[in-house]
This record gives C-alpha cells, sequence and structure tokens, in this order.
C-alpha cells in the first residue's frame, strides 16, 4: 500500500505530465485492486519475501476414504496500527450503502479515498473549473498525506501477540487432533492445517492445495477456523473488500442440515469484511465453511491490536468452537 501512494505522489507531485500520469494511475489502480483482492498480487511479488511454512497432518482409519475434510488455522500473526483501530476506522469511513453493487458492499476507509481522489489530480482542468480543481487538488493531497503516514506508522508498529488471531484457532486445532488421535474418523479422511502466511495474502493454503492436487472438490469439506477466542461465534457467509467472495452454497447447505437435524447448534452467520484462508478455497470451488467469533457482530477481540494476548481468550468460546467441529466432522464422517 505504501509503494502506491508512493508512485501517486512521483506521479502528481513529480512528473506533472498529464499524459503519463494519467497511464502510471492506471497501473497503480491495477496494482491497488491486486493488493486488496485475491484475484493477483502484483506489488508482493516485487516486495522481499520470507520463509514460512505449513504444519499438518493427515488422520485416517481407511485408505480408501471417499470423502475429505479439512481444518485449517492459519498460525502467522497481523501487523498492527492506527488503520486498525476500529474506532478511527468507523470515524474515518463511509459505507456506501446507497451505490449500486457491488460498491455497496464495502467501506470506504482513507486510503481508498486516497487512491479514488488522486484520480482527479491526473485529469487536465477546464478553466473553468479552476478554483473547484484548486480545492480538489489540496483536498486530495492531504488525504494522501495522511494515508502515508498512516501505512508508515504500520510499518513501525509491532506485531500483534496473535492470541485471538489466531492462536485460538490453534488451540481448537490441537484440540481436534488430541480428540481424534483418540477416536479417527470413520471411513473418511481427516487433514489438520496450520497455515502460513495467511495475512501476506493466503499463500499457505495455495500451496496446500498444489501440493494436493488428489482432492475432490465435490468430496471435500473445508473448515476455517478464525479469531475464535472471544464474543460470540458466527458462521461467515461471504468476506472480502474490494472483490467480494460468497462462499459454495453446498457448504451452507451442509449446515443449515446439521442444525435442522440438532446435531450441530444454531449459530448466527454474517458477512466479513476482511478476507480469510476460505477466500483462497472458495475461489478454487471448494466447499468451504469459516467459524469466527465476532464482538458485538462485527469484528473478532482484540481485531490486530497489540492487546491481542493469550490471557484474554476466553476458554468456553475455545471449547464450543472446538465441539461444533468436531461434531460436524463426526457428522461427516460417519
Amino acid at each position: 500500500m505504501a509503494l502506491n501512494i508512493l508512485a501517486l505522489w512521483i506521479v502528481f507531485i513529480v512528473l506533472k505530465n498529464y499524459s503519463l500520469s494519467l497511464v502510471l494511475y492506471g497501473i497503480v489502480l491495477v496494482s491497488f485492486w491486486g493488493e486488496l483482492t485475491i484475484s493477483f498480487h502484483f506489488l508482493r511479488r516485487l516486495l522481499p519475501s520470507h520463509k514460512t511454512c505449513n504444519v499438518e497432518t493427515c488422520i485416517t482409519a481407511e485408505s480408501n476414504a471417499a470423502k475429505t475434510i479439512v481444518v485449517v488455522a492459519h498460525h502467522d500473526t497481523p501487523k498492527t496500527g492506527l488503520l486498525y483501530n476500529l474506532g478511527l476506522a468507523e470515524r474515518l469511513s463511509l459505507k456506501l450503502s446507497r451505490l449500486p453493487s457491488p460498491l455497496n458492499r464495502f467501506f470506504l476507509p482513507p486510503f481508498v479515498a486516497a487512491i479514488f481522489l488522486g484520480g482527479a489530480l491526473t485529469i487536465r482542468p477546464f478553466s473553468s473549473l479552476s478554483t473547484f480543481y484548486a480545492v480538489l487538488t489540496i483536498f486530495s493531497m492531504l488525504i494522501l498525506s495522511i494515508t502515508f503516514l498512516s501505512v508508515v506508522q504500520i510499518g513501525f508498529s509491532r506485531s500483534s501477540p496473535g492470541g485471538n488471531d489466531n492462536g485460538s484457532g490453534l488451540v481448537v486445532l490441537l484440540e481436534l487432533a488430541r480428540r481424534f488421535s483418540a477416536d479417527k474418523p470413520r471411513r473418511n479422511t481427516l487433514h489438520l492445517l496450520a497455515s502460513g502466511a495467511e495475512e501476506a495474502g493466503f499463500f499457505g493454503v495455495k500451496a496446500f492445495m498444489k501440493t494436493h492436487k488428489e482432492l475432490d472438490r465435490r468430496k471435500t469439506l473445508f473448515i476455517n477456523v478464525e479469531s475464535v477466542g472471544g464474543g460470540e461465534l458466527h458462521w461467515v457467509t461471504g468476506e472480502g473488500n474490494l472483490q467480494r467472495v460468497e462462499y459454495p452454497r453446498s457448504g451452507m447447505a451442509l449446515l443449515d442440515q446439521l442444525e435442522n437435524n440438532n446435531a450441530i447448534p444454531s449459530l448466527p452467520r454474517a458477512p466479513i469484511l476482511a478476507p480469510t484462508d476460505a477466500s483462497a478455497l472458495a475461489k478454487k470451488g471448494f466447499d468451504v465453511v469459516t467459524l469466527i467469533a465476532l464482538k458485538n457482530g462485527t469484528v473478532p477481540l482484540n481485531y490486530h491490536k497489540t492487546s491481542d494476548t493469550f490471557d484474554k481468550l476466553d476458554t468456553q468460546t475455545l471449547i464450543k468452537a472446538a465441539d461444533v467441529i468436531e461434531k460436524i466432522i463426526r457428522y461427516y464422517c460417519r
């Protein structure tokens, strides 16, 4: 994001070439779109990468399993910063509820406003609009400056301790490993996956899909465990910011069936803005459901904060999450 904003500064302040700035602004928009979606990651391929890994185990009772279920929880921790402060984000953001779909499906945080307002600087002003253009230019540069400083501030901020996001998911994953090591699922295969690089672009689950090409999309269910350390448990119906990803209907239908049969407790459902590993899985056509705990139905507890420590996790919520997932696995592998 910092590179996007820096590119805007170079285009609009240094070059002052409107024809060239229009071309470069188009490139910035494309790269900006890529960084906030799961389609491609233009800038991330230019930045230095770090080593990460997946940790996985396969638990199965039979070699000729008909179905596969994969429980995934990412083990990397996020960055913190003012842009992740919920109160600040809500005050500075504009919900685009009156615009047509898909624009009405996301909030407009300051850095998005900076990108779009910056586009006004690529257009040569008409003489009759010179005053309006000057005001818009000053306003755009002000937002660009604030956004740039906010992004830089993230770079110097500490990483989150990762208690809820997503140490809580790993706690559930380890508990499921303990339960199923003593009582393996019948007939079908169970994978437990602690994925890496979720916060950086879901590269862990993408690598898992590449190394497990034998997985049949029609016979595989992914359960994504994300930030279940406090608040009220929810099933996610869809996720994403600029690019909305809706989950395959068959996964949600399975939850409907289980709840109607009283096999699992009925939980509320909600869309979320921040994308998770489930986005990459859903885009590839896999049945996937995400279990998340939300505070006041909005965001996870201590989301991307330095206060996200393990002592703040709620044990009862963790146990309930493990119980719900175990019941789904037992049902799916019966």
